[in-house]
């Protein structure tokens, strides 16, 4: 057996939030004695991690690969494989594309990978030599190392604007039993065996400790729970953990839950013992407003009642709620994000308090991703992707009738695993002529997967290219202001004309601007305009003729968020309206996603309250 290594790199992207997975991993390493760095890299600059590789000489590199950042990833990891350093790769990239991971690494680990990480760090596992596929991995005891605790020291040191976040993150449990075709938790379940086999929970001393040390060494003001189903059981986890948390750490909290998990059941209330613990927001996930999406695409299975009533009674409860949905899946339209905006518009003085929307991104081998190759709407063009393709635009090609024309030919069928599946998900697209291509093609045919039914049971019309161009850029201006649009009165007819804007004036900050002051004079609020011009000119210390040229032109942007001056003051220092317009607009979502989520889901500070809240 080989010696133990000594020294190990963790690499993985840097992002808004801490790596709160590495920093576990990073912990269990040092618990073994090994020391431990984690480099992040931005916009896939791998030159710190090779300066440090050459200084501090590892035994090892550890990547995290995910789908959109894999190809840049295979290359630094070549590189680093050319020094002679072996290297190992984990995350979600590895479940779903094993084979190609395999020709860029020592090791690849599907799954959880503490014990796999720790049987390396000792030689047990050797390496397979460079110029062969590497060792797969794969523990069929998820947590059979235990939870490690995270290492946060070096990280902190390294990237101080993770340090001076004032929100830590936590996990508390780990494992989602939903079945969300975009997910990957899905897979997990099925690697292991079943949701039973996977889930996981840290024990209560632990995350205690945690907590404490986030808010006494690092001075932490909030608690973030990335749990994707925080307080699932209620009696064992939720409960204990109540009575101990206010009392021993006394940090407010945000999590994350399911719709269903708002009701009130007969072993408790969890939105009531959530708030009773110290909780002040939560995220959950719409997804989307049409029924028919909802349970045959998303297999999310829920009617708009149980959405309402759980957002309305969670934010009377006094939590502070941020929605997260996806737009321009398939059998997506204009009309059916529009209805998604509608849903969110309904609720947005006593259920949601921010609007947080993606952009759909076909990775390739969840449920939803087989869908988009089966049936023609992409090709798997997972290559293209970037870490952010969420926030910049749609890459699939997408049906011309949204769901209208789809939904009469799978709502008779059966399904054929039962009540959690969809036909959709064993439907296959041909051609209708010899010789044609499913993925150029603007209709094509659908047939089940089983050879028991070899009859066409409907068929499938796409967009033009030039009608998908224009969808694709009209998502992703609607993406751009959704936030904005979330908080305006009976947003309907603004939302439409801001969609054809692109014909009448154009996309342009003033446009956004004077389209605004016309909804809101419709909407019986011109007295208010001159008003809500002056408390935000006073905000900014100016007289309303005498604001800056840009928030001039559309003053109410600022006004329908908290701190609303404080934002468009960051505006000016970013330098967002002095960029060209498809930029600025970008950097416009970018800046006012966080600003929302910080400053009305879950501040830290006191907030003035917006200017324009009607």
């Amino acid at each position: 057996m080989a010696a133990k290594m000594k020294r190990m790199l963790f690499s993985m992207q840097h992002d808004r939030n801490e790596p709160l997975g590495v920093m576990h991993l990073q912990g269990l390493a040092r618990q073994h004695g090994v020391d431990a760095r984690t480099i992040l890299h931005k916009d896939f600059d791998f030159e710190p991690l090779m300066g440090e590789i050459r200084s501090f000489k590892p035994d090892l590199v550890g990547f995290s690969i995910w789908t959109g950042a894999h190809v840049q990833c295979f290359a630094a990891a070549d590189r680093i494989q050319e020094m002679g350093i072996p290297v190992v790769f984990g995350g979600p990239h590895v479940t779903y594309y094993t084979d190609e991971c395999l020709a860029h690494c020592n090791w690849a680990v599907k799954g959880k990978g503490y014990r796999p990480l720790r049987r390396i760090l000792y030689g047990e596992i050797p390496p397979a030599p460079n110029d062969q596929p590497g060792v797969l991995i794969f523990d069929q005891n998820a947590m059979a190392e235990g939870w490690p605790a995270p290492y946060r020291d070096q990280v902190y040191r390294d990237y101080p604007e993770l340090r001076d976040d004032p929100q830590g993150n936590v996990f508390s449990t780990e494992g989602c039993v939903y079945l969300c075709t975009y997910c990957n938790s899905p897979e997990n379940n099925l690697m292991y065996g079943g949701f039973k086999k996977v889930y996981a929970e840290q024990e209560l001393d632990q995350v205690i400790r945690d907590a404490q040390d986030l808010r006494d060494r690092w001075g932490k003001k909030k608690i973030y729970f990335q749990d994707d189903i925080f307080g699932f059981k209620i009696d064992e986890v939720l409960k204990p953990f109540r009575e101990r948390w206010r009392r021993e750490v006394g940090l407010p909290f945000h999590c994350q839950m399911r719709p269903e998990m708002m009701k009130v059941t007969p072993n408790g209330d969890r939105l009531q013992l959530i708030r009773e613990a110290g909780c002040t927001g939560m995220s959950v996930a719409i997804e989307s407003a049409i029924p028919f999406i909802r349970e045959h695409v998303l297999l999310r299975k829920m009617d708009d009642e149980l959405i309402e009533s759980g957002f309305r009674r969670a934010k009377a409860l006094g939590l502070n709620m941020r929605s997260e949905q996806i737009s321009m899946k398939p059998f997506d339209s204009e009309e059916t994000d529009l209805q998604l905006l509608l849903l969110n518009n309904r609720m947005r003085l006593d259920g949601v308090d921010m609007m947080w929307l993606t952009l759909f991104t076909a990775y390739g081998e969840t449920p939803i991703g087989k869908i988009v190759h089966k049936m023609g709407f992409s090709v798997n063009n997972k290559d293209m992707f970037k870490p952010t393709s969420y926030y910049d635009r749609s890459w699939i090609r997408h049906s011309l009738d949204g769901p209208i024309h789809i939904e009469p030919v799978v709502r008779p069928l059966p399904n054929p695993r039962g009540k959690d599946d969809s036909p959709l998900f064993h439907m296959h697209a041909r051609p209708k002529q010899p010789g044609g291509d499913i993925y150029t093609d603007e209709t094509v045919d659908l047939y089940m997967d089983s050879n028991t039914n070899p009859d066409v049971v409907g068929e499938l019309r796409f967009r033009t290219p030039e009608s998908n161009a224009d969808y694709v850029a009209n998502g992703a201006m609607f993406q751009r202001v959704i936030n904005f649009l979330h908080r305006i009165p009976n947003v309907e007819n603004l939302a439409r004309r801001w969609r054809e804007a692109n014909r009448n004036g154009g996309w342009t900050w003033e446009n956004l601007g004077r389209l605004t002051e016309q909804h809101l004079r419709e909407q019986g609020y011109a007295a208010d305009i001159p008003g809500w011009r002056q408390k935000l000119a006073d905000g900014l210390g100016c007289e309303a003729e005498g604001m800056p040229e840009p928030i001039a032109q559309n003053p109410f942007y600022f006004c329908v968020f908290p701190d609303g001056p404080r934002l468009a003051e960051e505006f000016q220092k970013k330098g967002v309206f002095e960029k060209e317009p498809a930029q600025m607009f970008s950097r416009t979502e970018s800046i006012t996603r966080g600003w929302a989520f910080h400053h009305r889901v879950s501040p830290t500070e006191p907030a003035e309250p917006p200017i324009i809240n009607v």
